[in-house]
């Protein structure tokens, strides 16, 4: 925390624990709080509903209960309007019709050139911290292969293996729900 002019103080959270926060806290003049949440809002959607589950657990309400990944998650916002959102801050503009999935596999080639990080996040449809270990390793993969030859071809097989792993993953999903 730290002073937010004569009598407020402010309270910024990036990331807690290793999940995307993106929300603000501040004390007016007259004693109310108020809650900036436009980042949460633009990369994730509506923040109130982790506001009030907060609220239930400071008020010992199922305290024990998680939230919902869908809250903690940041791979909301690589979906949808978000995702045009954030594509969109690197000079991206989705086509008519176009999915996500291939709007994320049509940059990723030149984001990469960009922003490897970024571009990788985006090809994955999630945040470096909630990466699972195989992800990791598929990117470090792809950074090897890169480092060596940088050739264009890398890319496109990376990106079209991330989506043809993500597509087998909600297949199991539906078949094995009880996985």
């Amino acid at each position: 925390m730290a002073p937010d002019g004569p009598k407020g103080l402010s309270l910024g959270m990036d990331y807690v624990e290793g999940r995307q926060v993106k929300t603000y806290a501040s004390t007016k003049e007259d004693g109310t709080i108020v809650l900036d949440g436009h980042l949460f809002d633009r990369d994730r959607g509506d923040f109130m509903p982790v506001f009030e589950r907060a609220k239930e657990i400071l008020d010992h309400v199922d305290e024990a209960a998680a939230l919902p990944a869908e809250m903690t998650s940041t791979q909301y916002q690589f979906k949808g309007e978000n995702l045009d959102i954030i594509l969109g801050e690197y000079g991206y503009k989705r086509n008519e019709g176009e999915t996500d999935e291939d709007f994320r596999k049509r940059i990723f080639p030149s984001m990469f050139l960009k922003d490897e990080i970024k571009a990788a996040e985006v090809m994955i449809g999630k945040h470096v911290p909630e990466w699972e270990p195989v992800e990791m390793l598929v990117y470090e993969m792809l950074l090897s292969r890169w480092e060596k030859n940088q050739n264009q071809e890398d890319l496109h097989v990376f990106a079209n293996g991330v989506i043809k792993g993500q597509r087998q993953q909600k297949e199991d999903q539906e078949k094995f729900p009880f996985l």
